[in-house]
């Protein structure tokens, strides 16, 4: 499978992968929140984003993600996209500047799960 994709996208685009993880810890060393991803073909995924419930609200997942998004600008990413569902972070994500680019409805059945996407290269307010 590695020929083939070299083949077809060129060895330096196969060969970039970058897993990372961001975290905050309270005053006392606990880890709060957290942040998962990883990049290859010029898009930073984010696999996990998490805040502990007691510290939502507080900034930590702007924190995280924004963290996140330049560790990506850093190695040369200029896309990210995540999952996320109608029970959790469709909100919060669309306010960090993500746009939605696709659903999958009834994944269990009743939930909806939202694919969204962001230019890293460009400004957004």
């Amino acid at each position: 499978m590695y020929e083939y994709n070299t083949s077809k996208l060129g060895a330096e685009t196969t060969r970039v992968y970058h897993k990372f993880t961001v975290s905050v810890k309270d005053d006392d060393g606990k880890v709060v929140g957290g942040l998962i991803g990883e990049g290859y073909w010029d898009w930073m995924h984010v696999e996990t984003l998490w805040v502990a419930e007691e510290y939502r609200g507080r900034d930590i997942g702007t924190r995280l993600l924004a963290a996140a998004e330049d560790i990506a600008r850093s190695k040369g990413l200029h896309h990210a996209q995540l999952e996320t569902t109608s029970f959790q972070a469709l909100g919060f994500y669309r306010k960090q500047g993500y746009v939605i680019f696709g659903t999958l409805e009834d994944k269990p059945p009743g939930v909806t799960w939202y694919y969204l996407k962001k230019d890293l290269t460009k400004l957004w307010v």
